[in-house]
Parts: C-alpha cells; structure tokens; sequence
C-alpha cells in the first residue's frame, strides 16, 4: 500500500520549469512552528508542576530539547540558499512545494508520523522506481522529512493545547458550581 502510494505520487506530480519566490517560507513557518510548540511547552510546564499530565504532554515536555535541536539542525542543513534550488511541484495541493518536502509531508500524512528506517527505504525506493530523486533532493531528503515532522508535531500539539484550555475551562465551571 506504502509503495504504492509512492508510485502513484511518482506519477503524477509533474515539477514546474521555474521557482518562485525566495525560498525562505519554509524557515518563517519553521520558525512560527517552534515557536508555537515552545509555547505549548512552557504551559504544559507550568501545569506539571502542580499536577499530572496525560502522557502525550508528558512526551512533550521529555523530548522538547530534541525538537529544538532539530530545529537548528533545519536552519543549518536546509538554507533559503539550496531549498530555493529544489526541483518544485507545478501542481495540486503542492504546488509550489520542493517535491522532497510534499514526499515528506505525504509520507508522515499516510504513516500518521509513524516511521521507520524500513518503511522510509521503502517509500523513497518505490517512488524513485517511476521518478529517481535529483541528488539534491536526496541529500535534502532527512532535513525535509524533519521539517514535515516538526510541522505534524506542531498540530498535534495544537491538539493537545486546546483540550487543555478545554480541560481549564471545565474545572473553572465546576470550581463555580462548589
């Protein structure tokens, strides 16, 4: 299913002849996703100082210094410079994307962020089996999959901060009705 997946993305994304723009959204969004998710950690913080938090909080705030590290890392392996060089996709959902970074999200969308080191050789063989990667694409290839991940981190824990608020909320009311 995975690699079929992959051959039919292979397939149909056709790449445009020219890029546009300056290549730095990804580093803005980047840059907005870690800051969202640092805010998220610092109140998830606060809250486990007084109590007990769900273990998906608790995953967070454990590995927190993992994805600031990844992060960095993105600034540093995927410059504005080299991402605007990327082979990008004329069309569909992805249009404008580097067809590296629409893999990646694709691949984390239909894996539910659950990967491994078999199921990504196992995505990038069956896609390259239509359409072989540029080099540049598979060298980019782990700092794109890291930037979709942080992005999908970014969402769920956007989850997990509203029902939070909702959990803050319901306490409110009942603290009201004592």
């Amino acid at each position: 299913l995975l690699e079929e997946h992959a051959r039919r993305l292979a397939a149909l994304l056709s790449l445009a002849r020219r890029r546009r723009g300056s290549g730095r959204q990804h580093l803005r969004r980047l840059n907005e996703d870690a800051r969202v998710l640092r805010d998220i950690y610092t109140a998830l913080a606060d809250d486990a100082r007084r109590e007990s938090v769900s273990p998906a909080a608790e995953w967070l705030l454990d590995n927190f210094h993992i994805i600031s590290a990844t992060t960095r890392d993105i600034h540093h392996d995927l410059p504005a410079s080299f991402f605007r060089r990327l082979p990008i996709i004329a069309t569909d959902e992805f249009a404008g994307l580097p067809r590296v970074y629409a893999l990646a999200l694709e691949l984390i969308r239909s894996s539910a962020g659950s990967l491994d080191a078999q199921r990504l050789h196992r995505f990038i063989t069956a896609f390259q089996s239509v359409t072989p990667l540029t080099m540049g694409e598979l060298w980019a290839w782990p700092s794109a999959l890291k930037l979709a991940l942080i992005e999908h981190l970014r969402v769920r824990a956007g989850i997990l901060a509203t029902s939070r608020t909702y959990r803050q909320q319901a306490d409110l009311m009942v603290r009201a009705l004592e």
